[in-house]
Formats: structure tokens, sequence, C-alpha cells
């Protein structure tokens, strides 16, 4: 074979697609970036890779025949996947066995389960949940044996057996308020990773891919050191607290300043939408929602006198608006709301809930 000797080696290795896919894979997000910024021929290839390695449609066909279906009914109901399958994704790699968690709003639970039936899941009910999934839908578990989770209204599981496998689960976490109140309350910064319809978000991206290391959360539910351990056997080392430059310094994402879904600190990758139905807005004429409505959401870390970290984070609600959000209330407030204002004529009242871990907390309210 002639090869041309003015070309470096390592650039006809590259310019191999599967001797590249092998080198790039062994690379942490941060080096495929810098690498990415040598040459053309390196964008190039990183571009290329990118797009297949973080590919949901592959992801999400373990679980459905028909990803794309999935991912409209995913961006007409506001759903968001978390748990292991997005750390998974952001990662690179495959836990054998895992489920696929899906966080939903209340009022879209019962087309989910139908929907998830339809593609031939079984819905297994578990404690004392009705066996009718349209009726335990609408129960608020209540049971925290296994699920005491901040924010959670209930959980349904579902299976589908596979010939000579383990059966496929999906279980779907219904949220007393919001998604984003039971994924900004997870047990640890590792899992703080969520895909929405058109967009897949890692909150502390540098010390989970690159660093390797997770900051523990105070969160409820007995089941916390088990899933502290599960992550520590991957690979993650797991601390409880920062130093108090760290803390202190605006240049961290664990510092104490305000944070945003995809802000700088964060890793936003943007989906293909090729085949994906956008949803519409009810109102006669009014045009399809673009983005979901997780993109609206700020929090920031607490470090109590113990040590204790704590995110957080208000729910603010509207009687016109159809979601509520996980927003801090404060600088950024004024003019968001005015801004909201404007576009739906000062209709209603804004609320904000102080305490999201006490559904009984009095809101604040703003006319």
């Amino acid at each position: 074979m002639d090869v041309n000797p003015g070309i470096p080696l390592f650039s006809r290795i590259l310019s191999i697609g599967i001797l590249s896919d092998i080198v790039l894979w062994h690379a942490s997000p941060a080096s495929l970036f810098y690498f990415s910024q040598t040459c053309k021929l390196a964008r190039r290839i990183v571009t290329l890779y990118m797009k297949n390695a973080w590919n949901i449609n592959r992801v999400l066909q373990k679980f459905f025949t028909d990803p794309l279906t999935f991912r409209s009914l995913q961006a007409r109901t506001s759903t968001l996947i978390s748990g292991s399958t997005a750390l998974q994704f952001f990662d690179r790699t495959t836990y054998p066995d895992s489920d696929l968690d899906l966080y939903v709003y209340k009022e879209w639970t019962e087309e989910i389960c139908r929907w998830l039936i339809r593609v031939g899941y079984v819905y297994t009910p578990k404690f004392d949940q009705d066996e009718d999934v349209l009726v335990a839908a609408n129960v608020k578990i209540s049971t925290v044996r296994l699920y005491k989770m901040r924010g959670v209204y209930n959980i349904l599981d579902f299976f589908k057996p596979r010939m000579g496998k383990p059966d496929l689960k999906i279980q779907v976490i219904t949220a007393e308020r919001t998604p984003m109140q039971i994924i900004l309350h997870f047990h640890s910064t590792c899992v703080l990773n969520v895909i929405t319809f058109e967009k897949a978000y890692s909150l502390y991206p540098r010390a989970t891919f690159e660093e390797r290391y997770a900051l523990m959360c105070a969160s409820a539910g007995p089941a916390q050191e088990k899933a502290l351990e599960k992550y520590a056997d991957r690979g993650w080392t797991m601390i409880s607290q920062v130093s108090t430059i760290e803390e202190a310094s605006t240049r961290s994402p664990f510092s104490t300043t305000d944070r945003w879904i995809d802000d700088k600190f964060s890793w936003t990758i943007p989906l293909s939408m090729s085949g994906v139905v956008f949803p519409h807005l009810p109102a006669l004429g009014s045009p399809p929602l673009l983005q979901d409505p997780t993109s609206m959401t700020n929090w920031v870390l607490r470090f109590d006198d113990n040590g204790k970290v704590f995110v957080e984070f208000d729910i603010l609600r509207r009687t016109l608006l159809k979601y509520q959000y996980a927003i801090r209330q404060g600088h950024f407030y004024s003019s968001w709301v005015r801004r909201v204002d404007q576009l739906i004529r000062g209709s209603g009242e804004w609320l904000y809930d102080r305490d999201p871990a006490d559904p009984a907390a009095a809101p604040t309210v703003y006319k």
C-alpha cells in the first residue's frame, strides 16, 4: 500500500474510523475538546466521533424499538431521563442489567403508563399498590421502606420479558411538583445528570468525568448508603466536603455561587432532533415548544456548620403557567418575573414555596 510520507503516522491512524474510535474512547471529555482545537483534521475526527458516541437514540434502543416515538412522547410530556442511564450516556459506558428511570410530571403519568403498556411493558405493583396501573398512578405512595425521596408522589415499575436475558425494567417516578425537585435531592453529584427530549445536561461534569469524584449531598431515605457504595464500586471517590477555598471560589462548581443548568460549569449536549415531533402549545396558532422547561433550573450549594452539603432551591409556580420550576428566589427573580408578566399580561399570581422538602410550608405570594 502506498503511503504518503508527508502525512504523520498519527494522522494516518486517526483517519481510519475504527482506530480513531478506539483511541478517542479512552480520552476524557476535556481531552477530546483540547485535541479538537489542535488542527482541522482533529476537529473533524472528534466531531464525527462525538456524533456517534453521544447518540441518545442508540442508548434508548435497548428499551424501545422506536426511540423517536418515545422522544416525541418525552417532548409532549416534559419527561426526564436521569439516574444510571443518564450517567452511562455521558460516560460512554454500559452497566449490565441497568434500568431506565423516567421522572415525570404528575399530570402526565397516565399517558406515559398507557404508552409503556402499548409497547410491550407490563406493570408490576409492589407493596400495597393497586393492580390497576391507572388507579395506582393516582395514589400517593404510602411506603417509605425503599423510597423516601423528597418530592416523590409515586413510583411505578414496568417490566418487559426478553428471551434468554433478564427482563427490561423501567421505573416511572412521578413528581409531587416538578421532576427536578427529586433529581436535585439525589445522594451525590455524580448522578446529577438529566436528559430531556432535546438536550442532555451534566451538572458537575469536571468532578464526575475528569476527576472521578462525587460530592455527597444531604438526602432523605434509608437506601442512600447502598447507593453511595454502588457508585464507589463503579469508580467514583465519594467525598463529604470541599476545601474552604473551593467553596468560596466563583470558579468552582462546588462554590456557593448561583448555578444554572446550562451555565459554564455544566456540560450541555444538544441532541439530534431529526424525527422527533415537537409539542404544540394548547392555544390556537401558538408555535411549538422548542425547549424543555427543565432549561429554567437554578440552585445553589449550601454548607452547614457540621460540614453537610445541601442543594438549595425553591419551587416557583403561577396559576397560568403549565409547569412548576426549581428556581431560587433571588436577584434573578424580579427581571424574569417582569418578562413573563409581559408575555402573559400579568394574569394570576406568583407563588414561591420556600421549603421544597416540606409540602405544608406556606408559600410566598407575589402579586
